[in-house]
């Protein structure tokens, strides 16, 4: 289990982008996921999953994560979920 040391944010809420920020929980609280996205209803799922991967591949168990999302592709997603875990855990 990866333990995050501080809030790590990644992205801006521009146009085709998310802002993505990921927070420290309590050991035991598991994860909570906050989606904020004009296309939630059709791709809410997918983001999410997308997310659920990134935090699986850092063994990342207990955070706050949540996402402002304009649009954003998958790789962009993944980007900036990864560099703010990666900020967080610094």
């Amino acid at each position: 289990m990866t333990l995050l040391h501080r809030t790590g944010v990644a992205g801006t809420e521009g146009k085709n982008d998310i802002l993505v920020t990921i927070e420290p929980a309590e050991p035991g609280a598991k994860l909570s996921l906050e989606l904020t996205s004009p296309v939630k209803y059709e791709f809410g799922n997918c983001i999410e999953s997308l997310v659920g991967e990134m935090l699986k591949i850092y063994h990342i168990m207990d955070a706050k994560v949540v996402l402002n999302d304009k649009g954003a592709w998958d790789f962009t997603i993944r980007a900036r979920v990864e560099t703010a875990i990666l900020r967080a855990m610094a």
